[in-house]
């Protein structure tokens, strides 16, 4: 997982830092349909957040998630920059 700084994502919504938000990559949602609004979990070390999908990721790879600063913070230090995690839909 990654984070970015989002505002109006590509299902319409603005959001900030502190929402809890994904972006899924835009290659998944051109082979597998519109997420706008799913809710997913996000695993990491032990840890677990729930945020809903609201924007693509153009530069993601395929299963790769994109979270908002608040919703990675509940994961990782954002210093991280990346983390391995695992995640599905809810």
């Amino acid at each position: 997982a990654t984070y970015f700084y989002p505002g109006l994502g590509a299902c319409g919504f603005t959001n900030g830092n502190n929402d809890f938000i994904a972006a899924l990559s835009s290659a998944k949602y051109q082979a597998e349909g519109n997420f706008c609004s799913r809710a997913i979990r996000v695993n990491y070390n032990g840890r677990s957040v729930v945020a809903t999908v609201v924007d693509k990721c153009p530069g993601c790879g395929y299963d790769d998630v994109d979270l908002s600063p608040a919703a990675f913070s509940a994961l990782a230090n954002l210093t991280l920059g990346r983390i391995p995690v695992e995640w599905d839909f809810i």
